[in-house]
């Protein structure tokens, strides 16, 4: 009887090539981890500055002198037309298919995007608003008001 001299097995080389496989597997799944998280971390940044902006443009509505009001989850801007004396104009600003929106005259200018739900209430010189986002972020602010 001879014995044969076939090993089955497997090499040093062998092991090394699957260990530096799952080496650079891992490492490109730890890159892809990173990656996604700042792209998380940006869009959270941005949408922080477009709840912001829309502050500050809200903020300049009522400064302008108007007359503001609450009625069904919508702030109402009435003023007097340019020029005109007895001419008002009135603006909304409201909530539809995921935007808060002005609306003037016949045009609408979306304000800010991807809103899931919004509350606003009017209390004593305040305009209280409650914001949800698609992403379930919360934001809340007051801005006061003053009645003519």
């Amino acid at each position: 009887m001879k014995k044969s001299k076939c090993y089955q097995g497997v090499t040093l080389i062998e092991s090394l090539v699957a260990l530096l496989i799952v080496c650079l597997l891992f490492q490109l799944f730890t890159y892809l981890v990173g990656m996604s998280r700042n792209v998380l971390r940006q869009a959270d940044y941005h949408q922080q500055i477009e709840w912001h902006i829309f502050l500050l443009q809200l903020e300049n509505e009522i400064a302008g002198g108007k007359e503001v009001r609450v009625e069904k989850n919508t702030i109402v801007f009435k003023e007097l037309k340019d020029g005109e004396d007895n001419i008002w104009v009135t603006t909304f600003i409201k909530l539809a298919n995921q935007k808060i929106k002005k609306e003037k005259n016949k045009g609408y200018q979306p304000l800010l995007m991807n809103v899931s739900s919004w509350k606003v209430e009017e209390k004593r010189q305040e305009v209280v608003i409650q914001l949800v986002f698609t992403n379930q972020k919360q934001y809340q602010a007051s801005l006061a008001i003053s009645k003519p």
